[in-house]
């Protein structure tokens, strides 16, 4: 039950009004976000000055045409010098919509008013980023305003006037489409999405102290919520790397394929010792508080590809020893307990197993050996997640290594991937919230990312779908003249509709009705009917002429109909038809069928290789280097694949050349669980 404090209602009942607190909350919430604008756009401008100088950022998109993004620069410039009229548009906007709320409309489409696809595409996954990374304030902060709501007599809350959606509406408002060009609306809202993720928690910290202040009290539900908030809901990036780290989880019990890779890990470790040292190791075990603060330590140093190796078990070994040292635990006298060790071994083992399997560039593979320091505090803190393969820690790194499988250092994704790679290795300590964290940010971007691309690579399919229909209707139609009887000469009418209209009956019908359907099949049999009424007028057996000339008639004006002739011209076609056969000894003129060995296909078939829509593979196309692919799609006549590279950039493959690439190996399907999960997979079945 949503409620009002009642120690502050009987001590200032008189203040409580929800108006003034509306009022108030406006002057104080614009005042905090009134300096956004004039910080947004000297953000972009700077972010447009780094592409047009082909040095842009990494994770942002790729602009437009150079001409797009000149017209873009020239936009904001001319907005800079217009900063005090939006600032005041801005808070314009804040104000009007926190004074009025709870009453104002709060439709789904507000976001979309300008009902471009392109706003669409943009706004609504920055509000769904920003409502996932302060879900745990934003409930807490909701629920006073609730609060403040029934207040009003209000009883179903539309959205607050300071969540996200109502923040990127406000934005929207201030640059509308008719005035902000796309490529530069696209750079204001990806940056104010920059700004918002480093600037909304202490607003929202603030806002939720500032509406406590005023006796608006939280449900009992979302205590629970504050307390995390208060501890790392709001946290920026990378604050969490200082936080204590969270201990073994001693009640989860390791399952059979957590055993599994737990056994894997420690026959990898004793193969590389001398017997008679394994069994007679006297130095003490590292105690946990120890083993955390090397862990913590090295997460902090990172690596060094160049001694300890990337995704190597000895590598990361060497790496934990080295910092122990340098807290004072030399390796003579301390060792890693046998849980420690584990860790590390399993961990070594999957990294390494990846980057051998897998086709990473050197970033990439750099960018995974990182992970080897918080997947070995992730197992060694629960090794019973080894078990799960919907645990967080599982999930991010499948999500992980896809996203740096067959991708190069140019791509969109492989940039964001290897940054937020970056950012597990510095924060994790314990608390699964930055696996998850990451996981859903590289989630929304992949979808962001390829979301048109999908759209425009189906209507591309289509096309190839409708092109190769067409080869394989002229196949027919070629088949179909091939097969009409041999002749020197033909009268005029019958060469003229066999030449001219009946191939284009054939063509539309095959394409219309498909190859064995009665109306081709029909179609087909009227080519062979006329020609053997020319015989048969040539041999003077007029009673016979007359009654086949009477059957094919209707199928010689439907046909003229399917070849798009009017009533005219298939009545002279009729009446010509009509006139030649009459007479034996008619004009006849040389008739040559179509010349044989053309290479078009005469049948569909079942392709050699077949790859399902949604599908993702790591294929190697010539020389150039595995590339990661995801599958649009097969044309449902000869089973040619549309595939879109991490670019968006769309490739067809013929089915020969899919299957060969399979049987030379330089196709790897990476199935519906990735190379993560059947690394996971492979060791555990002792692979």
């Amino acid at each position: 039950m949503i409620a009002i404090d009642e120690d502050v209602r009987s001590s200032a009942s008189l203040a409580f009004r929800p108006e003034r607190i509306t009022d108030a909350l406006a002057v104080e919430a614009v005042k905090r976000l009134r300096d956004w604008i004039p910080e947004l756009l000297q953000a972009a401008s700077t972010a447009l000055d780094a592409a047009a100088c082909g040095s842009a950022d990494t994770n942002a998109p790729p602009d437009g045409p150079e001409g797009h993004l000149s017209d873009a620069r020239i936009h904001l410039s001319l907005m800079a010098k217009q900063v005090m009229a939006l600032e005041q548009r801005w808070t314009g906007v804040l104000d009007r919509g926190i004074r009025a709320w709870p009453t104002a409309p709060d439709g789904p489409l507000s976001l979309l008013s300008d009902g471009m696809l392109d706003a669409q595409m943009l706004a609504q996954p920055v509000v769904e980023m920003l409502d996932r990374r302060f879900a745990n304030p934003l409930a807490v902060i909701n629920s006073r305003y609730a609060a403040l709501a029934a207040a009003k007599g209000v009883v179903d809350m539309p959205s607050p006037p300071t969540s996200p959606a109502a923040l990127v509406h406000a934005l929207l408002q201030v640059f509308p489409a008719q005035e902000c060009p796309r490529v530069l609306r696209e750079r204001l809202v990806r940056t104010f999405l920059q700004m918002a993720m480093q600037r909304l928690g202490g607003f929202y910290d603030w806002l939720n102290g500032w509406l406590a202040d005023q006796g608006l009290a939280m449900s009992d539900s979302d205590r629970h919520g504050l307390q995390v908030t208060r501890r790392i809901g709001t946290a920026p990036p990378g604050a969490l790397a200082g936080t204590a780290p969270v201990g073994r989880d001693e009640t989860a019990r390791p399952g059979p394929a957590a055993l599994a890779l737990l056994r894997r890990g420690r026959q990898s470790w004793q193969s590389r010792q001398a017997p008679a040292a394994a069994a007679d190791d006297r130095r003490r075990a590292m105690s946990d508080t120890e083993f955390q603060a090397v862990l913590s330590l090295a997460q902090t140093e990172g690596p060094d590809p160049d001694r300890e190796g990337v995704g190597q078990a000895v590598g990361l070994e060497g790496l934990l020893l080295r910092v122990a040292g340098g807290l004072g635990m030399a390796a003579s006298e301390v060792r890693f307990a046998d849980a420690q060790r584990d860790a590390s071994e399993v961990a070594s083992l999957l990294i390494g197993e990846v980057c051998r399997q897998g086709a990473f560039d050197a970033e990439g593979a750099r960018a995974l050996s990182a992970l080897g320091l918080p997947l070995t505090l992730a197992i060694w803190q629960s090794p019973a997640m080894l078990d799960d393969a919907g645990h967080p820690v599982r999930r991010c790194m499948a999500a992980l290594v896809s996203a740096l499988d067959g991708q190069r250092g140019g791509d969109v994704l492989h940039g964001i991937a290897v940054a937020l790679t970056g950012q597990v290795a510095r924060d994790f300590n314990g608390d699964p919230r930055p696996f998850r964290d990451v996981l859903e940010r590289l989630e929304t971007e992949r979808e962001s990312h390829e979301r048109k691309a999908r759209l425009l690579a189906r209507r591309a399919l289509q096309a190839m779908d409708g092109r190769e229909r067409r080869v394989l209707a002229a196949g027919a139609v070629h088949a179909a003249q091939q097969g009409l009887p041999a002749r020197e000469t033909v009268r005029p009418a019958i060469a003229r509709f066999l030449q001219e209209t009946w191939p284009v009956a054939l063509e539309r019908v095959w394409l219309r009705e498909g190859a064995d359907s009665e109306a081709f099949l029909g179609m087909q049999a009227l080519g062979h009917a006329l020609m053997t009424l020319d015989q048969a007028a040539s041999s003077a057996m007029g009673a016979s002429v007359a009654d086949g000339l009477l059957e094919a008639e209707a199928d010689v004006r439907r046909a003229c109909m399917v070849a798009g002739l009017d009533q005219t011209a298939a009545d002279a076609l009729v009446g010509a038809l009509v006139a030649e056969l009459a007479e034996p000894d008619a004009v006849r003129v040389e008739w040559r069928r179509p010349a044989a060995g053309r290479d078009l296909p005469d049948a569909m078939r079942t392709p050699a290789c077949v790859l399902q829509p949604g599908e993702r593979v790591v294929l190697a196309v010539g020389p150039d280097a595995p590339r990661a692919l995801l599958v649009v799609g097969a044309t449902q006549c000869r089973g040619s694949h549309l595939l879109l590279d991490p670019e968006g950039a769309q490739i067809a493959i013929e089915p020969d050349v899919l299957a060969a690439a399979r049987d030379q190996g330089r196709l790897r399907r990476t199935g519906s669980r990735g190379l993560w999960e059947d690394v996971v997979a492979a060791l555990v079945a002792g692979n």
